[in-house]
C-alpha cells in the first residue's frame, strides 16, 4: 500500500537524538507513512540505532555529501508518498501527528503546510520566542517575503519537484528560498496552529542565547533585504556530534563582515560589533 506521507530525515552523527524521533514515529496512531533517513556517512552509531526499529517502514540511505538541502532532495527523490514531511533528527512529534495531519490535508486541500513550533524547554522565555516566530510565519505569507523552517515542512511531492526542491547552492536560507518560490508560483504555505512539532533548542544551548538569536536575526535580515545568497555569513554546521560537550567555544569572525549592509543595518553593526570579538 502506498504511504500518504514520506518522512525525510537528514542525519549526521545523530545516534543520541534520532532514536527519540523514531520512538515518536513508532507510537503514531496511524501508520500512513514511510521513513527515509539520508545519512552523510556518520562516524557514530546512527545506522545501528536506526536498525533497532524493525517495525518501522524505514529506509536508511548513506551518501557522502554533507549538505542538508542535498540530503532532503535525495530523500524526496526516493519517496513514494503523496506528501513529503521534512523533519530534523532532533525534532519530536506527538502520537497523533500523522493521523491528524492527514485529516487536515484532506479537509483543507493544500499543497504546502507549516506546522506550529513548540520548544523542548518548559520555561516561558524560549516558548515566547517561538510564539513570535510562529506569528512571523503567518504574517510573512502575506507580505511577499514568506519564510518557513526546513525542520518542519509538509509539501505535496509533485509540487515540491515542480518548484525545484531545495537550492543546494545556498549556504543558508534554503527553506526561506523554497517558501518564496512557492509564493511566486501563487501558493502560500498554510500555517497549521492545530498541528505542532517540537523544535530542539540544542543549538541555542550550545552557542548561548545571545549568539543564537543574533545569528537568526542576521540571516533573516539578509533574506528580507538582500534575498538569497550563496555567501557563507557564519558557520552553521550540521551533526549531532557537535552537541556532545556541554560547552563548545566557537571562534567566529565578525558576522557582519560579509553582509551586504544597507543604511538600516548600520545601527545594528554598532550595537553588535562588540559582542563576538575573538579572545
Amino acid at each position: 500500500m502506498q504511504p500518504f506521507f514520506s518522512i525525510v530525515i537528514p542525519t549526521l552523527n545523530e545516534e543520541k537524538f534520532l532514536p527519540k524521533l523514531l520512538k515518536d514515529l513508532e507510537k503514531q496512531k496511524r501508520s500512513n507513512f514511510e521513513i527515509i533517513v539520508v545519512d552523510s556517512m556518520s562516524e557514530d552509531d546512527t545506522r545501528k540505532v536506526a536498525e533497532k526499529f524493525p517495525s518501522l517502514p524505514l529506509s536508511f540511505i548513506e551518501n557522502e555529501r554533507k549538505n542538508v538541502s542535498y540530503q532532503r532532495n535525495y530523500g524526496a527523490n526516493k519517496a513514494r508518498g503523496a506528501y513529503l514531511i521534512f523533519l530534523d533528527a532532533d525534532s519530536r512529534i506527538s502520537s497523533g501527528f500523522t493521523k491528524k495531519l492527514e485529516n487536515i490535508i484532506n479537509k483543507k486541500k493544500g499543497l504546502f503546510f507549516v506546522p506550529a513550533m513548540k520548544t523542548d524547554n518548559p520555561n516561558t522565555e524560549p516558548q515566547f520566542i517561538v510564539d513570535i516566530v510562529n506569528l512571523a510565519f503567518q504574517i510573512s505569507q502575506n507580505i511577499g517575503r514568506p519564510f518557513v523552517l526546513g525542520a518542519g515542512i509538509i509539501i505535496e511531492k509533485k509540487y515540491f519537484f515542480t518548484i525545484g526542491g531545495f537550492d543546494e547552492k545556498l549556504s543558508f536560507g534554503e527553506d526561506y528560498d523554497l517558501a518564496i518560490r512557492s509564493f511566486n508560483w501563487g501558493v502560500r504555505a498554510k500555517f497549521l496552529n492545530e498541528i505542532k512539532f517540537t523544535y530542539s533548542l540544542r543549538r541555542i544551548r550550545r552557542e548561548g542565547k545571545l549568539k543564537a538569536y543574533y545569528t537568526f536575526f542576521l540571516s533573516t535580515l539578509q533574506y528580507i533585504f538582500n534575498g538569497k545568497t550563496e555567501k557563507k555569513l557564519f558557520n552553521y554546521d550540521m551533526g549531532g556530534h557537535l552537541y556532545d560537550k556541554k560547552q563548545v567555544k566557537i571562534k567566529e569572525k565578525n558576522l557582519l563582515d560579509s553582509f551586504d549592509s544597507k543604511n538600516i543595518l548600520q545601527k545594528i553593526r554598532r550595537i553588535f560589533s562588540e559582542l563576538f570579538i575573538e579572545e
